[in-house]
């Protein structure tokens, strides 16, 4: 048999195309699996930082009722009002922080098959994305602070609501707030304790300072102090309720009133706190968790 140039030429070019083809489907196939590898480890990453995300807002949430304080906020074209709701009742808030601490870092982070290194401050914060700051001082021996006010100046308030029930009884000692007819806040505050009503309402200068003060039992008494005004500094407009010497409330109501935001302006508010999350090399660091927005 006799095989001439051109069909030897043929079968050359044959071999080489389909060594080209053979090597290009190497190729392709090499790079799809090097691409679903890729994604699947994106796929995982993107699962962690979702999962590290929802552990973070566990924690938010969970530092909020361990403050004992449930916030919310309305705004429309007219105000923007924001609500705080809580009680007054003795507890040692560190030994009660120092336990979820350690359940968090070792129960739960066992059970998320992650790791968690989580840091509290000494005082409970909670911070609107407009300056504004509920803080809660637990770290006085026997005595509970709650303080709002605006971390960058004056609070704007227009309208405070207070509005306390208390069990307490044998009081004997009080002083009322002082009004202001020229002042710039309205003040409406109902107090009822285990001896009856005592109503308050009037005008209230938001740079002056003024007191409302309830006393009960002997020595050391047990004392609710009210203070609305200059808290010092550029804090004026401020809310600062004290309670001294075991006194408790079973319901404390607060709503600050101020001038509404711009449709555009977004609102939040977040509670800081000094969280690590890690899992598979994925890790997820942060200083606050954003509880709502609006």
């Amino acid at each position: 048999m006799h095989f001439g140039f051109a069909s030897i030429k043929k079968g050359f070019v044959f071999t080489i195309a389909t060594l080209l083809i053979f090597s290009m489907l190497i190729y392709f196939a090499q790079f799809y699996l090097l691409l679903s590898s890729q994604y699947q480890e994106d796929a995982v990453g993107a699962e962690y930082i979702a999962r590290a995300g929802y552990i973070a807002d566990d924690i938010g949430w969970d530092l909020t009722k361990l403050m004992g304080v449930d916030v919310n906020f309305e705004r429309n074209e007219t105000a923007l009002s924001l609500r705080f709701r809580t009680e007054i009742a003795p507890a040692n808030m560190s030994d009660v922080l120092d336990g979820y601490k350690d359940f968090i870092e070792n129960t739960y982070a066992k059970a998320q098959n992650v790791n968690i290194s989580l840091g509290l401050d000494e005082t409970g914060r909670i911070e609107f994305s407009n300056g504004i700051v509920y803080e809660y001082n637990y770290s006085l021996e026997n005595t509970s602070i709650i303080t709002i006010y605006n971390s960058n100046g004056g609070t704007g308030f227009t309208d405070l609501s207070i509005n306390i029930s208390s069990e307490e009884s044998g009081r004997n000692g009080t002083q009322e707030f002082a009004f202001n007819p020229d002042g710039d806040m309205g003040v409406n505050v109902r107090y009822a304790d285990g001896e009856g009503y005592f109503p308050m309402n009037g005008i209230m200068s938001s740079t002056g300072l003024e007191r409302f003060t309830m006393e009960y039992g002997e020595e050391p008494r047990r004392t609710l102090e009210i203070r609305i005004g200059d808290l010092g500094g550029v804090r004026t407009g401020a809310i600062m309720i004290i309670a001294a010497n075991g006194y408790t409330a079973s319901e404390v109501n607060i709503t600050a009133s101020m001038a509404p935001m711009a449709v555009e302006q977004d609102l939040s508010y977040q509670v800081p706190v000094h969280l690590t999350i890690e899992n598979e090399g994925v890790k997820k660091i942060t200083d606050a968790v954003v509880l709502r927005r609006g």
